[in-house]
């Protein structure tokens, strides 16, 4: 069996490289991610039952 995870590894990095180039940062959003997620009342959690549940089966 051929080990062909260099060719992932490239890929992977050719794929990071070319959406940074294609999606710049925004200045605006340099600090995302270091909030913690919003605790919204009206978002259900998994347990807590709703009169409907969008997306779940």
């Amino acid at each position: 069996m051929l080990d062909n995870s260099d060719d992932e590894s490239s890929a992977a990095f050719f794929i990071r490289v070319l959406r940074k180039a294609l999606f710049p940062m925004h200045n605006n959003l340099r600090f995302v991610g270091l909030l913690p997620p919003l605790d919204a009342p009206h978002h259900l959690r998994k347990h807590e039952w709703g009169s409907y549940r969008e997306g779940s089966n």
